[in-house]
């Protein structure tokens, strides 16, 4: 502990070489000092808070567009993928238009399957013809819905 205790004692009667005295003072003293007085230190200030406002109210807007100030309609950054309403109003429609190709499609298949045991009720065991079961496969495959149900749908999709 004594010896820190001299150590720190030498360290502080240390002096710096007379050269690098001069030399270091003379470059403080040749730097321009700025005298600030207050109306220019507020006018800095005033600045800076303008510019951060401004930079936060564009960064507002192009995340959420205008949404924060509720003036969707009139935004010219609306992007369509992030508009929540227009997406759940298009997933309602494609809905419709899917369960509508659905029914068409259920009562398609109910007609041909009424018929085919209409047909096999009055011709007896004909419902075991191949020919007769290959056309019923056939009527009941064009009948089927597929990605083509509507062009409404066609729409939606794309």
């Amino acid at each position: 502990m004594n010896n820190l205790i001299s150590k720190i004692k030498e360290l502080r009667s240390m002096m710096p070489d007379a050269d690098f005295f001069h030399r270091s003072s003379e470059m403080i003293f040749i730097t321009p000092q700025i005298r600030r007085n207050m109306s220019t230190h507020f006018w800095e200030s005033f600045r800076m808070s303008v510019a951060l406002s401004l930079g936060s109210l564009l960064l507002i807007i192009a995340v959420g567009g205008f949404s924060y100030l509720k003036l969707d309609k009139f935004s010219p950054f609306i992007i369509g993928g992030l508009n929540t309403k227009s997406i759940v109003a298009e997933a309602e429609r494609a809905g419709s238009m899917f369960e509508i190709a659905e029914a068409k499609y259920f009562e398609d298949a109910s007609s041909a399957i009424a018929t085919a045991l209409n047909t096999v009720s009055q011709n007896g065991p004909d419902h075991l013809n191949n020919e007769i079961l290959e056309q019923e496969l056939e009527n009941i495959e064009k009948s089927k819905p597929r990605g083509d149900a509507s062009p409404e749908s066609d729409e939606l999709i794309l």
